[in-house]
């Protein structure tokens, strides 16, 4: 509904919307490193609100799925089914384990 009240479905192509999902997806990390480099967690508060830029990702994400005709819920649940099975717990608890 909101892309197409403002008309920009011409603008939502997979490519587009895959492109400005990595370069949002770019800006978060940017503002990680940043902070990380300061330590300064009160200068996020201030400047920086993550609900927001995630929903902002989250729509992009949505959007695509749209496209495809993907419900993101259930994929999302069967991927946590897939990576539970596939990283067990009792194997991986406390470490990385590169799988082939």
């Amino acid at each position: 509904k909101f892309t197409k009240e403002r008309n920009w479905e011409k603008f939502h192509n997979p490519n587009n919307l895959f492109t400005a999902m990595s370069i949002e997806v770019l800006v978060i990390t940017k503002i990680f490193y940043e902070l990380q480099k300061r330590k300064a967690s009160s200068w996020m508060s201030k400047h920086f609100r993550l609900e927001e830029e995630i929903g902002d990702r989250m729509n992009y994400l949505v959007s695509i799925a749209d496209k495809f005709e993907i419900e993101i819920l259930e994929v999302g649940i069967e991927n946590i089914k897939l990576n539970t099975k596939e990283y067990p717990a009792s194997q991986v608890r406390g470490g990385y384990i590169e799988y082939d």
